[in-house]
């Protein structure tokens, strides 16, 4: 027998479960373990569109992005302590000179540097100054996203499609334009944090929170289809006292 989907307009948990389904061949790999503030932040953007907040998860990709540029500027060799090295980590307010540290390090060059000054000008300055809203509309012509848009969202096709009210709307990060945008620059950010770790000499930091690793590891290893959430959600829970297989 084939099954299909069919959800009631009250069954959230339905609606969730097609959401996992959808989203869950969008994610991208796990980025090494370096630090818990660093990766868990990566594994809040993931489940964040794995379940469909999909401005949630540019958000917080955004502040991973900064965050990581930032400690590895500051120490090429270890794992900066975030309590100790805060002040140096901070001590400019703004990314561009960070960008600019970093590119006189030899960390970003040409079409990557590139990258990161599109996306702290589009991107990173919008959320800072709480303009969530026309993120879309001001990345929609920059060359460096132009995979984030499907190409019948362009202001000029107003036939097909009606640019002013969705791109420029409040919902539209809830809309399938937010998703796309959501699992691109997803992908984008995996590869630009990639490389920069990549260029450290950092070690896994293990010290402690090890069930945090453990948590994070999991995520990334799930199948994350209707099935697989279906069979964990069933062999979750069992009846008190029963015996262990």
């Amino acid at each position: 027998m084939i099954e299909i989907w069919h959800i009631e307009k009250d069954n959230a948990a339905g609606m969730f479960a097609q959401c996992v389904d959808i989203n869950g061949a969008d994610l991208p790999p796990a980025l090494p373990w370096v630090e818990p503030s660093l990766n868990n932040l990566w594994l809040e953007a993931c489940s964040s569109h794995l379940c469909g907040n999909y401005q949630a998860a540019i958000i917080t990709t955004s502040v991973l992005l900064e965050f990581t540029l930032r400690m590895v500027v500051s120490n090429l060799d270890e794992v900066p302590s975030i309590r100790k090295d805060h002040g140096e980590m901070f001590e400019n307010q703004t990314l561009r000179p960070v960008i600019n540290s970093a590119k006189s390090k030899g960390l970003l060059s040409g079409n990557t540097k590139k990258w990161w000054e599109a996306y702290c000008e589009h991107i990173r300055n919008k959320i800072c100054h709480g303009d969530l809203l026309h993120i879309l509309d001001d990345c929609r012509d920059v060359p460096q996203f132009v995979d984030y848009f499907n190409p019948i969202e362009s202001r000029e096709n107003t036939e097909r499609y009606s640019y002013e009210q969705v791109i420029t709307h409040p919902a539209v990060f809830h809309h399938k334009t937010g998703r796309r945008f959501s699992k691109y620059f997803l992908h984008d950010a995996y590869g630009k944090l990639s490389e920069l770790i990549g260029q450290t000499e950092w070690d896994e930091y293990d010290e402690w929170w090890e069930s945090q690793k453990v948590a994070y590891d999991s995520f990334f290893a799930y199948r994350w289809n209707y099935p697989s959430l279906k069979s964990g959600i069933q062999s979750a829970r069992r009846p008190f006292g029963s015996a262990s297989e």
